[in-house]
């Protein structure tokens, strides 16, 4: 008989939508031990299906992806586990950044390179606050005065024509 604790008892999607909201926390604190570990018992990277688990999963499509928040806080080792993961990495709420604009807001180069190489649109516009109100994310950059991170994004650019 499987017990709370016993591995073959099947997670419902509620169990889902708990986990990856708990993911994001983690991510957002840059506990690499709690992301790892939640990875490990199969959390979602990506939100769960707006029906599948009632208000709690209601509740986790609001959130920033477990992406976003790592890329906003500058945990670059979060990030790198997290793409392996393979999520989606231009998700975003509503006019809401992305995670390369976050990054790059934040001035997190390597954080920005590593989500282009993951396949990242910088071209995806974004409320970026009220001195850009819709801005991409080399605008993003620029308007926080990160000059460095504005050249890769222009050459991310550059690369796609």
């Amino acid at each position: 008989m499987a017990t709370a604790r016993s591995p073959e008892m099947p997670r419902t999607a509620r169990d889902l939508a708990i986990d990856y909201m708990a993911l994001y926390y983690a991510a957002r604190a840059g506990d690499e031990l709690l992301v790892k570990a939640l990875l490990e018992r199969g959390t979602p990277v990506d939100a769960p299906d707006v029906d599948s688990a009632g208000e709690v999963s209601l509740q986790a499509v609001d959130f920033d992806s477990p992406l976003q928040a790592a890329a906003a806080g500058g945990h670059t080792e979060i990030v790198k586990i997290l793409i392996a993961h393979e999520p989606w990495v231009d998700h975003r709420c509503c006019d809401g950044p992305a995670a390369l604009a976050m990054a790059a807001k934040e001035g997190h180069l390597e954080i920005v390179e590593l989500l282009l190489a993951a396949g990242a649109d910088p071209t995806i516009q974004s409320y970026c606050g009220p001195n850009a109100p819709l801005c991409t994310p080399v605008g993003a950059a620029r308007a926080a005065g990160h000059e460095d991170v504005a050249r890769v994004l222009e050459a991310a650019l550059r690369a796609r024509k």
